[in-house]
């Protein structure tokens, strides 16, 4: 029974020099009432035969790890791509599925070998306080990255030859960062290492019927030293998985229906998942599972549509059912509230010109 208006984005993206381009997002988020620099990846790019091997390479400088991936599978652009700030989501997640987001500068290399072969490396660090707060993105409660974050991403995905129509993408991702738990200081830092593995199916001979299945686990080893040290953790190392599967059917180009399902599970450890209402966990778990259904309609932006490709048009409606919730399937904070309570239906409108 509550009514807001969750976001407003301004995005740029294009040329800004010969092989040198941008993709930057400014987020308005009402309901935290405040303004800050969202997905930005800066990008040099170019190609090159080397003895008979088409490449092609370049770096990318940005604000979110997982941000400048090409496939929908990586945390940033995958699966749901819309949700309001408004429903609780489940109290655990790994450091690379958008724990780091907008609070550090990340610079990697890439290249991608005969569109068979992607691979890219880096390393991230922390913007300092006065950065973030300049772009709207400090939290003085959030983990601080300390040192340089490594990050990797490998996909080996199928030529266009002989696969008539059928494409396939298998990856994998990762990243090890040594963190201060909510910016403490004097206690050293935890070490988070991720390791993700990613699946993309889609069958796109006839566009008129148009299958796709994606798929992501990240297994994230947490060794928490400093948390321990505050008494903020009763085990002295856990483990977070997380899995994510959702397959969809596109008519014509214009009806999507997508279903999915999200599972999260770890460790029991009742000094880091506390119960309290809403949020906690009763049980000192973060195991969640949810499953979502969405129906999208886009009236126009095809190739023959009215006034393409400069106006479009997406109707989401979509809803996502828990049936467990941060450890329980009933009373799981501990003041009686049910996973199923977390259920939401929403409708969400998208206008793109």
């Amino acid at each position: 029974d509550n009514f807001a208006f969750d976001e407003a984005s301004l995005f740029l993206a294009g040329r800004l020099a010969p092989k040198l381009g941008i993709f930057t997002q400014v987020t308005y988020d009402d309901v935290e009432s405040l303004v800050a620099l969202d997905n930005t990846d800066i990008r040099y790019g170019d190609a090159a035969n080397i003895h008979g091997v088409e490449v092609e390479y370049g770096a990318s400088l940005n604000n979110a790890p997982t941000v400048q991936d090409p496939w929908n599978t990586t945390p940033v652009w995958g699966y749901p791509s819309a949700a309001s700030p408004l429903a609780p989501t489940p109290g655990a997640a790994a450091i690379v599925d958008g724990g780091l987001d907008g609070q550090v500068a990340g610079a990697t290399a890439f290249a991608f070998i005969n569109d068979m072969l992607y691979v890219e490396g880096g390393g991230y660090r922390r913007l300092s306080k006065h950065a973030q707060d300049a772009i709207g993105t400090f939290d003085p409660e959030e983990n601080e990255l300390r040192g340089t974050a490594p990050y990797w991403r490998v996909t080996l995905q199928n030529s266009d030859a002989g696969w008539q129509g059928h494409y396939l993408a298998l990856g994998t991702f990762g990243m090890q960062a040594d963190v201060r738990p909510g910016r403490a200081v004097g206690i050293g830092t935890d070490t988070l290492t991720d390791i993700g593995s990613d699946l993309t199916y889609q069958y796109v001979a006839n566009p008129k019927h148009i299958f796709e299945a994606k798929a992501t686990y990240i297994f994230e080893d947490a060794k928490l030293r400093a948390t321990g040290l505050s008494g903020g953790a009763s085990n002295g190392s856990d483990h977070l998985n997380t899995f994510r599967i959702n397959g969809s059917y596109t008519y014509d180009q214009t009806l999507t229906f997508t279903a999915a399902y999200a599972g999260i599970w770890g460790n029991t450890d009742p000094l880091r998942y506390v119960a309290s209402p809403i949020d906690g966990s009763r049980k000192g778990s973060p195991d969640s599972n949810s499953y979502t259904l969405d129906l999208a309609w886009v009236p126009f932006g095809k190739s023959g549509s009215y006034l393409a490709p400069w106006y479009n048009v997406r109707v989401d409606l979509m809803y996502t059912g828990y049936t467990k919730f941060n450890g329980a399937s009933s009373n799981y904070d501990g003041s009686g509230r049910d996973a199923s309570d977390n259920n939401t239906l929403l409708l969400n409108l998208w206008f793109f010109m």
